[in-house]
């Protein structure tokens, strides 16, 4: 959330305060309020989600999941409410903010729900939680806050260029690295996660040759 904090204040600064001059101060907090308001929720609904499919192979390793203990009403209830909250808050201001809300959801749904389960299908459970933990909530943000309206538009796609591969980096070296601290109970549960499938020390390895690219485009980018 800092993250997605600092990319609504980037769509200001970058754009200036002319493109929101037609936008009353207390209607522009309230479209942030709401748009935190619904990122958090959906962010909750996708960690609640799965937990809840994790339910039995938490069990199986000895894993803590605070869903274990509850009904399948109760945990139900639980998952869908954060869903609910994020949707009636989204406001819809961009038909592109909207439509990548929307994929957030399915790519939630995807990683942890069978038959699909990215989360258990190595490079494809890789992508999925990259995409959506890191990818996708930032080009939310800059979509719901104009940040390709007004003027310069060759530019802003120039650095959306070099912003897209550095977040996917960042977000591959962040789940690889999850993965890395999870092999054992994953293994144990059956999960055929990037690391179960290629090993620990190639994953190592992959992720100090990704090092690199990802500390040359963050360069690049803040330059």
């Amino acid at each position: 959330m800092p993250q997605v904090l600092g990319w609504i204040y980037f769509c200001w600064l970058f754009n200036g305060i002319e493109l929101f001059k037609d936008i009353y101060p207390s209607f522009f907090l309230l479209r942030v309020l709401c748009f935190f308001i619904s990122l958090i929720s959906i962010s909750a609904f996708g960690y609640l989600l799965n937990d809840w499919c994790d339910v039995k192979t938490d069990a199986a390793t000895g894993k803590v999941n605070h869903l274990s203990n509850l009904k399948p009403v109760w945990r139900f209830m639980v998952v869908v409410t954060p869903l609910i909250i994020g949707c009636v808050f989204w406001l819809p201001v961009s038909k592109i903010a909207t439509a990548l809300f929307v994929l957030q959801i399915i790519a939630l749904i995807a990683y942890s729900v069978p038959p699909v389960r990215l989360k258990a299908r190595s490079f494809w459970g890789v992508a999925a939680d990259a995409f959506y933990g890191h990818i996708n909530p930032v080009f939310i943000t800059l979509f719901a806050f104009d940040f390709f309206g007004g003027d310069e538009i060759r530019h802003k796609i120039l650095l959306a260029a070099v912003l897209l591969p550095a977040i996917l980096f960042k977000g591959v070296r962040n789940i690889l690295l999850h993965q890395l601290d999870d092999r054992k109970s994953d293994q144990k549960a059956g999960i055929k996660t990037f690391v179960v499938k290629n090993g620990a020390l190639f994953t190592l390895n992959f992720i100090n040759n990704l090092l690199p690219f990802e500390i040359f485009l963050s360069i690049l980018l803040s330059l």
